[in-house]
């Protein structure tokens, strides 16, 4: 028998997922490693109004997050919630929205010896993102 998963559950299971990840992460985390800077440049803002319209901008890599997005995604949602904004559109420049995550580019930094962290920094932050994402109508505010 085939069931089927409302989008409402598979974003409960996600989140689940996500809550347990960060919880086993969570401490091999240090504070100074959360407040790190994002290089600019991968993701840009539009703000017209009471709508802010953000685009990956990553289209020959089919906008893979990596590292650098996920914390430029973070500053830019951080400051379109305290600008009030009322609308937010994400979307993918090029033929893809978004193929998830660079783990091409992890892969190749671990082979290479520049590790650093990075796995466990990636997938910490990209779970943050979508917890982020995730509750901007309730826990933000930003209206239906």
């Amino acid at each position: 028998a085939r069931w089927r998963l409302s989008s409402s559950s598979f974003l409960f299971m996600t989140m689940n997922r996500a809550g347990r990840v960060a919880q086993h992460v969570r401490h091999v985390r240090h504070a100074s490693q959360l407040a790190a800077e994002p290089v600019l440049g991968e993701v840009s803002t539009v703000r017209t109004g009471q709508t802010a319209v953000v685009s990956l901008t990553r289209p020959t890599k089919l906008n893979s997050l990596n590292l650098n997005m996920i914390r430029e995604l973070r500053a830019t949602y951080d400051k379109i919630v305290a600008e009030g904004a009322g609308c937010v559109l994400l979307k993918g420049e090029g033929r893809a929205f978004c193929a998830g995550g660079d783990v091409a580019a992890i892969q190749q930094q671990v082979e290479q010896g520049k590790v650093d962290g990075l796995p466990v920094d990636f997938f910490y932050e990209e779970y943050q993102l979508v917890e982020i994402i995730a509750t901007l109508l309730g826990k933000h505010k930003i209206p239906k």
